[in-house]
Parts: C-alpha cells; structure tokens; sequence
C-alpha cells in the first residue's frame, strides 16, 4: 500500500513537531503515517525538524506555553483533535490545553 504524498502543510507541522521534541509516534497520528515512516522520512531528507524552534522540556508539565506550541495546538485543535490528545502529544493536562485555547481565542 502506497502512502499518499507529503503535503507542505503536512510537513511543516511534522518539522514543528519534531523540532518541538514530540514522539514520531504522535508525528505518525497527526499526518497519518506510521512512527516508523516518519523515521524513515527524516533519514532520507524528505522530512527535517523545523529550526529555530525551541526545545520543550516534555518532563516539565507546569511550564510556560510557548509560541511554537500555540502554533500546535491551534493546527491541530483545526484538525479536529481533542484537548485530551493534544495534552498526550505535549504531555499537558487537558484542561490545560482548553484553558490556552480560550486564551488564544480558538
């Protein structure tokens, strides 16, 4: 079964993702792809972390939003995930992600 073809918008999400140190596991579910496909996306070049983006220290849950992860959580709020699965990807408490929504006014 052949995947269908990278979008730009699909892989700049990915390249946020990634540069935001989030799991090719949850890559995979955002783009619908497998962790190992994304693994094997960044070894062939067709996909790279996005640079200048900073680094979150997932352990951390009561840390500062930052403007990469607002950019996240609006994408992917627009794609229909729920709070809760974007809480899981950026290791945050769902109410957490509804409370910056509405801050964001999203």
């Amino acid at each position: 079964m052949r995947l269908r073809a990278w979008t730009d918008n699909d892989k700049q999400l990915a390249g946020l993702m990634l540069g935001l140190g989030l799991r090719h596991r949850c890559v995979g579910i955002v783009t619908g792809r497998t962790a190992n496909d994304i693994t094997s996306a960044l070894s062939k070049g067709r996909l790279e972390r996005a640079h200048g983006v900073e680094r979150v220290d997932l352990k951390q849950r009561q840390r500062p939003w930052t403007d990469d992860e607002d950019v996240l959580v609006d994408d992917l709020s627009r794609r229909g995930f729920k709070d809760s699965q974007i809480a899981g990807m950026l290791h945050r408490l769902a109410v957490d992600v509804t409370e910056r929504k509405a801050t964001l006014g999203l």
